[in-house]
């Protein structure tokens, strides 16, 4: 995967200016993840990775250990270990950006639920009959409020000319 290169390289550029050697990494990714097996599940927005495994792919890289979750998922540990959070064991992480997700801590460990995932709130079903969600399904609430809604949304309102800002 040519993004996996581009980390890789970038990865290996902070290894050269940091003292000591890389013992573990970790990465999160976009979507559903197979935090057991390391790789993204069947993920909507990235084509061409699904099952792709990650953390054994890097981790030959590296000659470490290297942990892979969803994104949302390490963005509420960080906030859990040093951010906002850092007082509380039990959070909430909602990232809205090119698709919606939750992180969820729960006593101070991330909270996967029975399948894994139980943050990924971005396809949840809003409407039976809303618009057409990257998954292919519709209605969702990525397919409302994700990336591509709010380019969607931005585009038809400066087109409509209702708005000076988005003229």
């Amino acid at each position: 995967h040519p993004v996996l290169r581009r980390v890789a390289a970038l990865a290996d550029k902070v290894r050269e200016e940091a003292p000591g050697r890389l013992v573990a990494a970790g990465i999160g990714l976009p979507g559903p993840v197979s935090f057991a097996e390391g790789m993204a599940v069947a993920p909507p927005i990235m084509p061409g990775w699904d099952r792709f495994n990650v953390r054994d792919h890097l981790g030959g890289l590296w000659g470490c250990p290297v942990a892979v979750d969803n994104d949302v998922n390490a963005m509420a540990l960080g906030e859990r270990h040093a951010g906002v959070a850092r007082s509380t064991d039990d959070l909430m992480f909602v990232k809205i950006g090119t698709g919606i997700g939750c992180g969820i801590v729960l006593g101070g460990k991330v909270y996967r639920g029975v399948a894994g995932t139980a943050g990924d709130i971005g396809h949840i079903r809003l409407d039976d009959f809303g618009p057409t969600c990257a998954c292919g399904e519709v209605g969702c609430l990525e397919a409302y409020f994700g990336g591509a809604a709010l380019a969607r949304d931005g585009l038809a309102l400066a087109r409509s000319g209702r708005s000076a800002h988005l003229a």
